[in-house]
């Protein structure tokens, strides 16, 4: 049955861009939505894989993830429980890939192929992002660009390379349409 005030606050009716860093004022979900992280870490984690075609090692992910935590960007308006990996994403900036493994997703595979292709620093060798040269280079990934179109929201996924203070030179850009993540609260039982 159609209730006003539960559609009116209800994270779907009315999507915030990522680029609006306005502050949540509701403790209540704020909260949480902390313990959702925290109980999902691990599906956090897969699911950070899946959205950026990189098997970014445990590590890494929970890292960022407890950066995400301390820095209180589950704070934002834009973020959601259904939204989280993206915003975890999307709020850390560049994301070190040096070293890491490319998933065979489709994405995977223009990620691999793109770097083969237009890398003059990196390359692929049996499915690690590995250096060619000596010097100090950064490939990283980027996610920026959110889009709210209707119903449908979009984020631009870039992965570029950076030689020294040289500008970044994107070498694949991907459009990904947004997906909604569903993670419980876990049961406690004292």
């Amino acid at each position: 049955m159609y209730n006003q005030v539960n559609y009116s606050v209800c994270p779907l009716h009315k999507p915030t861009a990522f680029g609006i860093t306005q502050i949540r004022e509701c403790e209540l979900v704020n909260e949480e939505i902390k313990k959702l992280i925290e109980d999902n870490r691990s599906q956090l984690a897969s699911n950070i894989r899946d959205i950026t075609g990189i098997l970014l090692k445990n590590e890494r992910i929970y890292q960022m993830i407890d950066e995400y935590i301390v820095a209180k960007d589950y704070c934002y308006t834009h973020t959601n429980k259904y939204n989280i990996p993206y915003s975890v994403l999307y709020t850390r900036k560049a994301i070190e890939l040096f070293g890491q493994r490319i998933d065979s997703s489709e994405l995977g595979n223009r990620i691999h192929l793109a770097i083969k292709e237009r890398s003059g620093k990196f390359d692929v060798e049996e499915g690690r992002i590995v250096k060619k040269v000596e010097e100090f280079v950064s490939l990283h990934l980027l996610v920026s660009n959110h889009r709210i179109r209707g119903s449908k929201q979009y984020m631009t996924i870039c992965i570029g390379e950076k030689n020294g203070h040289e500008d970044t030179h994107c070498i694949i850009q991907e459009e990904i349409e947004m997906k909604q993540y569903i993670y419980r609260l876990k049961n406690y039982v004292e």
